[in-house]
């Protein structure tokens, strides 16, 4: 079209009503779709008097537009346009629904997104797999874009990475596990800020073959798993459950949970109990607790004949509370693969009151002589005794493994550390004289086991050392104001023999005790 034509015919547009209407009737009779070339209506947009006319000048000119390829218009032009204040959103719904803009430099796009005015446009264009791919956008400018604090700009970092990235695309050479060795490294890098950390938690996480597709992620964005599972291993992850930052401990947890087992470090969670954060402890409690238990999830259960004697009986002595709970509570649900009279001698020197009661209620409910009467249990038992054979075979016994006990006691384990107290390490004195007060404690509560008892302590108020002999004796005094029947003797009878087992069973007549 000769240049005076066109000059024209806009000025015939921009006239009055009446020549405006007149010169769209001319234009849409003369001309078809597509025949009047794309800089007559880029050229009609662009003049200055378009604003100061209404919007039937620019409807006309965006219709005819909308005949050609965003291609044909041009890229520049396009994204130039695309924040005009009446018909910018038209232009960027063009350009980002383009299925190619040749010309369209991503350099420049990448610089649009820091300006708030093009930064909706230019998102959309880079997320544009059609225009752009991702080593064309750049993984180093788009991880750089993730650390930035603009909830924007590194949410579309994100998800672009998570949508349109393989693993593989984060190594220079191309290759998928020197790509999840970055990964890993982001993930948990010691000097990675926590906007990058999020993100790689969250890819690995999302594309994990089995918590994968549970991720929210994974279902908004309809992501499938793309790294092996054997890219998740303990080495990496194991030193990642002590780690100080929540976040790295929150990930590494959600791959623990499912690859305990897998990985064979499941006997490792005894290491697990004792970690700092309570979230890693409870899953070593659950790994034991859940021991034999129905519908326990296998994957990081253990099975009740992997549970080790000496692990649980060494968390006894954890600087954690609650962890030694749970090892009272394993001791005492699997006692007869656990425990033993030894165990629980060792158990009574724990510088935890409580352990050591425990230990001491066990021994009398788990070892009590053959002799009680059947069914028979002490006082707060929750459970009849165990089968026979595990059992003391009178009361001598029970005495006799009582004295070596005390005889032979060590110095005291101390409460080091524990709950951020740090006492020393006490002496042997000091450690009979608190096995000497739970043996006492239980004998308050229970008289059989005081007449058990009581001639053992008896014995110990001969010893050269005060304070054992006062303990003993302080000992004695109480159980005989608390059961007046006990006898603090060697025997129990004026022929040198132990009393009838039955006869320590608390009496339910007004007989006196027997007199030597």
């Amino acid at each position: 079209m000769p240049s005076c034509t066109q000059k024209f015919l806009f000025d015939m547009l921009f006239g009055d009503e009446e020549q405006t209407e007149w010169a769209t009737k001319y234009l849409k009779s003369k001309y078809g779709k597509g025949e009047l070339p794309v800089s007559f209506w880029k050229a009609l947009l662009d003049d200055s008097r378009l604003e100061s006319y209404g919007s039937d000048v620019e409807e006309l000119a965006l219709e005819s537009l909308k005949a050609f390829k965003p291609a044909d218009i041009g890229a520049d032009w396009l994204l130039d346009r695309a924040i005009h204040p009446n018909f910018g959103d038209t232009v960027s719904d063009w350009l980002t629904e383009a299925d190619a803009l040749p010309g369209l430099d991503v350099e420049r796009v990448k610089g649009l997104v820091f300006n708030a005015k093009y930064r909706e446009v230019a998102v959309k264009l880079l997320g544009n797999r059609k225009l752009f791919a991702p080593r064309d956008v750049g993984i180093a400018w788009l991880l750089a874009l993730a650390r930035r604090a603009d909830p924007t700009l590194h949410h579309f970092a994100h998800r672009y990475l998570l949508e349109n990235v393989a693993p593989a695309d984060f190594s220079e050479s191309g290759d998928a596990t020197a790509g999840l060795e970055r990964l890993f490294e982001l993930a948990l890098g010691a000097k990675q800020p926590a906007p990058v950390r999020t993100f790689a938690q969250t890819y690995l996480r999302c594309h994990h073959p089995v918590i994968g597709p549970e991720q929210p992620e994974s279902k908004s964005y309809q992501l499938k798993p793309k790294a092996p599972r054997n890219a998740y291993t303990p080495e990496r992850l194991w030193s990642a459950l002590f780690d100080a930052r929540d976040d790295v401990r929150h990930f590494a947890l959600a791959v623990t949970r499912v690859e305990l087992r897998a990985w064979g470090w499941h006997t490792r969670v005894y290491e697990l109990a004792e970690a700092g954060a309570k979230e890693v402890r409870n899953l070593a409690y659950d790994a034991l607790l859940d021991a034999g238990e129905e519908g326990a999830d296998k994957r990081r259960t253990l099975t009740p004949e992997e549970l080790d004697a000496v692990k649980v009986f060494s968390l006894t002595e954890s600087t954690k509370r609650s962890t030694r709970e749970v090892a009272v509570e394993l001791i005492r649900r699997h006692y007869a693969r656990l425990g033993g009279p030894e165990r629980l001698a060792w158990l009574m020197e724990s510088a935890d009151r409580e352990v050591g009661l425990f230990a001491i209620r066990l021994l009398w409910e788990k070892h009590r002589p053959l002799h009680l009467p059947e069914g028979w249990k002490p006082s707060g038992a929750t459970e009849s005794p165990v089968s026979a054979t595990e059992r003391f075979a009178n009361v001598e016994a029970l005495r006799t493994f009582l004295r070596r006990m005390l005889f032979g006691l060590p110095p005291g384990r101390s409460k080091e550390g524990r709950e951020g107290n740090v006492v020393r390490r006490v002496s042997a004195s000091e450690a009979k004289r608190r096995v000497i007060e739970l043996v006492r404690d239980l004998g308050l509560e229970d008289e059989g086991f005081a007449r058990v008892v009581a001639p053992v302590l008896g014995e110990f108020t001969g010893s050269l050392a005060k304070g054992e002999w006062q303990s003993c004796l302080a000992s004695l005094v109480r159980l005989r104001a608390a059961h007046p029947g006990v006898e603090a003797r060697r025997t129990l009878t004026t022929t040198g023999r132990d009393e009838p087992l039955q006869e320590l069973v608390p009496r339910t007549d007004s007989r006196p005790a027997p007199e030597s």
